[in-house]
């Protein structure tokens, strides 16, 4: 689409953000609620259900204790403090999440056990009451790594989660800014133009399945509807099939509220860069919610030629089907029009030894040409039924279909003249390409109590098909020139054999081989008797493409004390090499890819639980992962099969807060990667793309207190990296195409007043440093973005 249907989109999210604005300010902000009295834990459940609000407890917090009910239309806060009257707990309100803690020394009502254990498994001593709390930067449950929301540290297995104070202090625009500072993520070749969605190295190895609420949906992210994200350690692939032995990223949109709230950002920045945000929630009628989020780009580059226009609307409809029934319907848009740098270093293979010869044009080096074209449209529309089956079991049932579609024409820097170190030749590329992909999975999660254990068990199975159609053409080659002195005159410097017309005259669509998935799984969460030992066991079977498939996991975690707890998992994954199609219609197949992951670690939760911490020692291997080799003919690429890859070391995350004003979230990793075995022996030895060493990561927020009429607090965030990092794969070990060791220091100040009017100045790249963080790619230079956000 053209600036035209932009700028239509334009005027129709800011329309529809002002008709949102408008229809929950019509409606009451108090919630109907019945809820009868008796025992506290169901009562906070059935106020979740019908207020929208996340409510973070531990269980055993509510255990015995009774309420008196509550009737009436009234605002949620005026609810919870009748549901909480008398009890010895209290809470408190962040955003859309109800942290309940305690208030008193003991309860008022009688601590009864509410489940039973048998004389034959006597209970530990009484542990102090836990408040489960967001501190900071500290997230303490998720669903990411089970389905089921559990505490983290019962999970039997690293799971780091990005919450949104942290995705907004870092001022994050894409996932990728917004999960840096976690241990074992480095870039990997993410070209947000080229419309084949966000890639990441985990643990190594690199990862492709990126989680939209548990849907597969691996279209370029924006953070403007994200509540949080997941970032899962190791195979997965029992929950949520095909993956990569590293693990996954599983990002969790915001929900719609039943209380109205609304709230809108501008942001101005280094090179020309602009953008507005909206964000609108409340009720629609009855118990039926909405929430629309919208955003709109428009900015420079630093590189010459550079831009981008991105329009994002994300509508949002949460329907009351019944006491226990609801629907969720979710669709969302985004378009980008784009010019982009798609090489910083020229470079060329030489593909007998994979070896490369390049040249270093410097951090502003643009290969942009004027009339480059970049057009990126993705739709993604999800319907969710969930119901519930009493108070321990429930269903959901999720369908989504995701189209893609991109236009992209660029003059493309092909590769140095044989002999030369700076004379580059560049050819045309058209591309066009058309995806669609169909997922559907269905779930029943219960849970019941054995004689000396509990369970939780989730039944489940899925089904993906993804295909599409895509076309290709390259063009004439165009004059060398030379990298470090490019020629000034424009009709030199841009120019282009053919136009995008003439490329594109004659174009016959390729059916890509399509990919199908059915899969089938069955997990166990058990606690025994003793509340301290907690197991997850599963299995899951696969028919990728005909091909089956079944993976184990296996993990235990142990409570030592009220600080520590260690764990161990095996768990494996299963990803099919997906089938190529060349231009000819040619398609060529290759065995699936598997993986194994071995690991052991701690979880920590230190000065009075306020900050949380990870330690994993981890040990994965994969084999038969394929590697395609561009070649001097694009539609002819070379095909490699690397046997065995192996990744070991250790993780430390922590999150939270030391002191009362200091808030933390960092990170070390040691990764140990390296090819075991390849189709190619000069690769092996080598390690594998984009992986430090020794990473350090390490993000602090110092709140200042009142300053004036608001609220004064600094951050900083400090990222090491040590080189040489290799920055291409299938290169071997000695290859001259890496990135040196680097530092990255950023910095920012936000100031909020008691308004909801907040002002943030945001400063990346501190020191301007040149470092590669991605292949082929220069990370940005120095930014300073100013935040202007309003809350209603």
């Amino acid at each position: 689409m053209g600036e035209m249907t932009i700028g239509w989109f334009r005027a129709a999210a800011t329309s529809l953000v002002a008709v949102s604005v408008m229809v929950g300010a019509a409606q009451a902000q108090a919630i109907r609620i019945d809820i009868p009295a008796g025992d506290l834990g169901p009562a906070l459940t059935a106020f979740a259900r019908a207020s929208g609000l996340q409510i973070l407890a531990d269980p055993s917090m509510t255990d015995g204790l009774k309420t008196r009910g509550v009737s009436g239309e009234m605002a949620p806060r005026e609810a919870l403090e009748a549901l909480f009257a008398g009890t010895g707990l209290g809470f408190e309100m962040h955003g859309d999440a109800v942290i309940v803690r305690s208030t008193a020394a003991a309860p008022v009502a009688p601590a009864t056990p509410a489940r039973p254990k048998p004389e034959a498994a006597a209970a530990p001593a009484a542990e102090p009451m836990e408040e489960l709390t967001i501190t900071g930067y500290r997230v303490q449950a998720t669903a990411g790594g089970t389905r089921i929301v559990t505490p983290l540290k019962d999970l039997p297995m690293s799971v780091q989660v990005v919450n949104q104070e942290l995705i907004k202090d870092l001022g994050a625009r894409k996932i990728e800014d917004a999960i840096r500072f976690v241990s074992g993520i480095n870039k990997v070749n993410r070209n947000d133009n080229l419309g084949r969605g966000e890639r990441f190295a985990i643990r190594g190895f690199n990862s492709s399945l990126i989680m939209r609420n548990g849907v597969p949906y691996n279209v370029f992210s924006d953070t403007a509807n994200i509540q949080q994200i997941d970032v899962v350690k190791g195979a997965n692939s029992i929950l949520y099939g095909f993956n990569d032995p590293g693990g996954l990223i599983n990002y969790i949109t915001r929900a719609p509220q039943a209380e109205a709230a609304y709230s809108v950002s501008q942001t101005i920045g280094s090179f020309d860069y602009y953008r507005t945000e909206a964000d609108a929630t409340g009720p629609l009628f009855g118990d039926t919610r909405y929430r629309l989020m919208a955003a709109y780009t428009n900015a420079g580059s630093h590189l010459e030629n550079g831009k981008e226009e991105m329009v994002f609307v994300n509508p949002v409809v949460d329907f009351a089907l019944g006491e226990k029934t609801r629907l969720l319907l979710d669709y969302e848009y985004r378009e980008t029009d784009s010019r982009y740098q798609r090489d910083a270093y020229p470079q060329v293979r030489d593909l007998a030894s994979v070896g490369i010869r390049y040249a270093d044009a410097g951090t502003r080096y643009s290969p942009i040409f004027p009339d480059d074209r970049n057009i990126i449209t993705a739709q993604n529309l999800e319907v969710r039924l969930t119901h519930e089956f009493g108070e321990d079991t429930t269903l959901r049932l999720v369908g989504a279909h995701t189209e893609i579609d991109s236009d992209q024409f660029n003059m493309i820097g092909w590769a140095m003249v044989p002999g030369s170190d700076r004379l580059l030749v560049r050819r045309n590329y058209l591309e066009l390409n058309h995806q669609d992909t169909d997922f559907v999975f269905a779930d029943l999660s219960t849970r019941f109590d054995t004689s000396w254990m509990t369970h939780q068990v989730i039944l489940g199975g899925q089904y993906l098909r993804r295909e599409g159609e895509s076309f290709g053409r390259t063009g004439a080659y165009a004059p060398a020139i030379d990298v470090l002195n490019p020629p000034t005159d424009p009709a030199v410097r841009y120019y282009r054999p053919e136009t995008r017309d003439q490329l594109a005259a004659g174009a016959v669509f390729v059916e890509n081989a399509p990919t199908e998935s059915k899969g089938f799984f069955v997990t166990d969460q058990i606690t025994l008797a003793d509340d301290r030992t907690h197991i997850l066991v599963g299995a899951r079977y696969d028919d990728l493409n005909g091909t089956d498939n079944t993976t184990p996991q296996a993990g235990v975690n142990y409570t030592v004390n009220d600080w520590l707890s260690v764990y161990g998992l095996y768990s494996e994954s299963f990803r099919l090499n997906a089938s190529y199609t060349l231009q000819s219609g040619e398609v060529r197949t290759f065995d699936p890819e598997s993986g194994i992951n071995k690991e052991v670690g701690l979880k920590l939760d230190l000065f009075d639980r306020r900050l949380s911490g990870t330690v994993a020692f981890f040990n994965l291997k994969r084999e038969n992962v394929l590697q395609v080799i561009a070649s001097d003919d694009p539609l002819k690429p070379i095909f490699n099969l690397s046997g065995e890859e192996r990744s070991k070391g250790v993780e430390i995350d922590i999150a939270g807060r030391i002191g009362p004003d200091f808030t933390v979230f960092a990170s070390y990793a040691y990764t140990d990667s390296e090819v075991l075995t390849s189709t190619n022996p000069a690769l092996v030895g080598a390690p594998l793309e984009g992986v430090a060493k020794n990473a350090v990561s390490v993000f602090g927020k110092y709140d200042f207190g009142a300053v004036g009429p608001g609220d004064l607090s600094a951050n900083a965030g400090l990222l090491w990296r040590q080189g040489p990092i290799l920055m291409t794969n299938n290169t071997p070990g000695n290859s001259p195409f890496a990135a040196d060791s680097y530092t990255v220091l950023d910095a920012g100040l936000d100031y909020v007043l008691p308004s909801g009017l907040a002002l943030s100045l945001k400063v990346t790249n501190l020191t301007d440093e040149a470092y590669m963080d991605r292949r082929a790619a220069y990370a940005a230079p120095r930014r300073i973005n100013l935040v202007v956000r309003k809350e209603f």
